[in-house]
This record gives C-alpha cells, structure tokens and sequence, in this order.
C-alpha cells in the first residue's frame, strides 16, 4: 500500500516566491497517517515513527533544486532568495552526507503527533542536520509513503512533478545504479563487505543472485553443466507405427523414474539470462569470498566478457560452448528486443544491466592469488576498519567490556606484530546477540582466531602474556573461564564497564 504527499507551501523548503515561513513540520492527510499509525493513535497522542529514506532520492532532489534556481529558501520567519547554485548545492550536501554518509539508506525518526484538534504532523523533523523539508520545492516535490513487505514504512522523495500529478509506484526501470558493473569490496574480516553490497541491493533484492567461492569451485559450478536427475517419464507401446500411452488401473498414464541429463544453470548462468530478459532492470550477481576460489579455474572464458566498453557493455563476445548454447537457445526463444546473436547463442557479452560485485579478506588473499590481468577489469573499494557505532559489549560474567574498544587496542597490536592489516579485526568479526557478544563466542571465536591465526608464529609481541595458552581459557567441561578473561582483558590495559 502506498500514499502520495503533494508539497505545499508550508511543507517546503524552497519556496517559488516570497513570504514568511514558519513551519517546521508536515501536516498529513488522513489517509497517510492512517497507513503510518495504523489506527492505534488516540487524539492528543504522539510517538516516534521510523521511516526508511534514500540518499539518491536527496540527490536528485538536489540536482532539481539547483535547476530550478532562483528560488526562495524558508527561514524562522522570512524567506531568502538563492541565485548562488554552488553555495546552496555544498550546503545541501552537507546536509545529506550529515545523516547518510557512505550508507545508501538510513532509517528516519521523527515524531508523529496527533493533535487534540484533529490535525496531523510529522515533527522533529531535523536529525543530526538534515530534514526532508530541507530539498523539498514548493508544489515541484511530493512524498510517497509506502508500505515494504517487512511492514516498514518506505519515505521516497519525488521531484520535478506537478502539483496533484498521479506518480503512481515509483519504478525502478532504468534507474541507474551509481557503483560501477563490476566491483570488488576488500578488507579485514569483519569490516562490514557484505553488509555493504546487501545494503546497496535491498531494494532489488528480488534480482540477486549470490554464490560463494570455495577451494573446490569451479566452471561448472559457477556457470553450470550436464547433471543427472530422476524424472517420471510417460510410457508409450507401439502399434501399427503409431505411439500410444501405456494406460494403468486408475486410468492415468503409467510412468517410469528414470535418470535424464539436463543442463542446470549456475550463478553466473541465471543472472546473465535474467539480465537480458529484463533490459533496463539492474541484476546482481554477488560472489562472496571471491579470493577463496581458484578465479582463472572458475571464469574460463567468461575472463573476456569482463571487458567492458563505454556503454558497460562487454567490450568482446565470446562463443559459448555447445551444451551452454542449447540451454541459452531454449531461454531466450521467447524473448523480444534482444541482439540476434545473443538470442541465438552464437555469441555472450555482458548487458550493461549485469553488475558483477564482489567480496574478499585480505587475509585470506593467500588461498589463491589473483592475477593483475584479472584485477584490472575490476573496480576495487577497501571497506576501512571502523567504529560503527552499535555499542557491542563483550559480557564476562558480572563484567562488560567495551567491543570497539578491545578492537582498537588488540589492532594496535596486532600491526605491531605483523606489519599488516590483513589480520586485523572488524567491527562485525564476532556476532552479537541483542548487543551483546558472549564470553563463549568471544573465546571459542575472538581469543581463537588471535591465538591461531594471527600470534601463533609472533615472538617479538604478543598479547599473550605470563605464559597464557589457548587451552587455559576454558575449564574441564569446556565452559569459558571468566577469571582468565578478566585477567586477559586487563594484561591489554581495558577495563569493564564503571571499573576504575
């Protein structure tokens, strides 16, 4: 379900003429806060609800702005011509860039409050900087409030639209995606890669297709190939040079299990097919732990469709294989407005449509190196170590400690020791349970991976100290012992929480 918002003057932050403005908020119609509050408001009542908002959307509402100028800009009570576009266009995006940063969607909170006399608001609108009123246009804007299938309420700005012009659901036809066709995002464990690529995909998550390399991964694996299955073949008797049903007791035909060979499409298969099929509607393909693979095994002959030119189309074609060939054939037979050759299968590119993203460790780069022909074709984005601001806590019986903390002090020195980030850990290399990261998961997962992997072959620094092994983290029945994790956390100088 969704409702449109056409913006007024009051509701606006750029105004068409002069004249005072002193709102702060959005009023609402009642079909929108019946979809928002869903009945559960009495008059006088107000609480907190969460929107989902974009930041292409306040780009391009933006950009919008910066067309339309001169406009009026809203203030506490009077209204501010603006000719200049570069100031106004820095300013907003400061603004932007204040509540979403890198991430391509944040949840909004603001205040719904229904009034004793009947009226509707959205309040409080401003959060760390910026409000949606800031990059809205007097009767050019309006809002669509829609409802997602996990019940959350989705805010799209619209822009350069007529007052009362029906907009109908927006459609992401077309919509062009800002991150390149082929990226890889790389890093320490833990820093958050594929939380990333998910974040970015959400909306589309209809058209993604993952998989994960593994050493024993290979072509047919990630493309596909000829594989038995049991299927209930009819049973025919000829007569008189005709063929005719074998027919049981029950009056149905009889069948047979027998083993048919069919081709099974892959990952790399089922999105080229989809993404040919659906012009104009962007499909991922999504590898995990691509490092992990044998790449030069896995892409065979698909190395050359990364290749892509100025229309991110693949730059050369490539002649797929028979078995291949006859599967494409039967999926494009159909199709309309696809190139002949692709139709056909006498040839493969890559659509501009196809984004190809990936995810790696660094420290894992040793399993099975890349080669700098194959690193060119892609896009590289290092995904830094980060606070991401959860307020994990690691819980030592009565004590807690502070997770981003211990992060930072255990990286200090673990770049002392190896000279490298690779082994460093990531805000999300433990999981936590409602914030909280057991003294089980941080041993068998945390103290493990840094006794094993990273101070294993160390002898010039090392946490460990006073002869402390693995093997003493744990008592005889295999539960964590506490006392050595206090002792632990204080031979690295951290306290628990209100120690002094």
């Amino acid at each position: 379900m969704e409702k449109i918002k056409y913006v007024h003057r009051q509701d606006s932050g750029f105004k068409l003429s002069a004249g005072n403005s002193g709102e702060t908020s959005l009023n609402l119609s009642n079909e929108i806060f019946d979809l928002i509050a869903k009945g559960s408001m009495q008059l006088g009542e107000e609480k907190d609800v969460t929107f989902k908002i974009y930041k292409e959307d306040c780009i391009r509402a933006i950009c919008f702005i910066i067309l339309k100028l001169p406009l009026y800009q809203s203030s506490s009570n009077a209204s501010t011509k603006i000719s200049d576009g570069i100031s106004i266009f820095q300013k907003l995006i400061d603004k932007v860039n204040s509540i979403f940063g890198e991430r391509e969607s944040v949840d909004y909170t603001v205040n719904l409050y229904y009034r004793i006399d009947g009226r509707i608001y959205l309040n409080r609108l401003k959060v760390d900087g910026f409000s949606i009123r800031d990059v809205l246009v007097e009767n050019n804007s309006a809002l669509l409030f829609r409802e997602e299938p996990n019940g959350q309420i989705a805010l799209r700005i619209l822009s350069d639209i007529k007052d009362g012009e029906d907009v109908g659901e927006v459609d992401y036809e077309n919509e062009s995606i800002s991150e390149p066709n082929q990226i890889i995002y790389f890093g320490a464990p833990g820093t958050g890669k594929s939380f990333r690529v998910e974040q970015i995909t959400e909306k589309y998550k209809d058209d993604v297709i993952r998989t994960t390399f593994h050493p024993d991964s290979d072509y047919s694996t990630f493309v596909g190939c000829y594989k038995p299955s049991m299927e209930s073949i009819p049973q025919t008797y000829t007569i008189e040079g005709k063929e005719k049903p074998i027919i049981g007791k029950d009056g149905e035909q009889v069948t047979k299990e027998e083993i048919v060979y069919s081709f099974v499409p892959q990952a790399f298969t089922q999105a080229y097919t989809k993404a040919w099929l659906n012009p104009g509607r962007p499909i991922f393909l999504v590898i995990e732990e691509l490092n992990r693979g044998n790449c030069a095994q896995i892409f065979g002959d698909i190395f050359q469709l990364l290749d892509r030119n100025e229309n991110n189309e693949s730059a050369y074609s490539i002649i797929p294989d028979h078995d291949l060939q006859q599967h494409l054939v039967g999926e494009f037979k159909d199709a309309e407005d696809i190139p002949s050759d692709i139709k056909k299968a006498t040839a493969m590119r890559l659509p501009s449509n196809l984004y190809i993203w990936a995810t790696m460790n660094t420290s894992d780069q040793s399993l099975f190196p890349i080669d700098s022909a194959f690193k060119r074709r892609w896009i590289w984005k290092y995904i830094p170590i980060a606070d991401a601001e959860k307020g994990y806590k690691i819980k030592v019986g009565d004590h807690q400690y502070d997770w981003w903390t211990f992060v930072e002090k255990v990286n200090g020195d673990i770049e002392l020791a190896t000279k490298s980030e690779d082994k460093k850990l990531g805000y999300f290399f433990a999981k936590a349970d409602n914030g909280i990261i057991t003294a089980d998961t941080f041993v068998s997962k945390v103290v493990f991976y840094l006794w094993n992997d990273v101070f294993k072959d160390s002898f010039d620094k090392t946490i460990f100290k006073n002869d402390l092994t693995f093997h003493k983290f744990f008592e005889p029945d295999g539960e964590p012992k506490l006392e050595v994790i206090d002792q632990f956390m204080h031979d690295l100088e951290l306290k628990a929480d209100g120690e002094e």
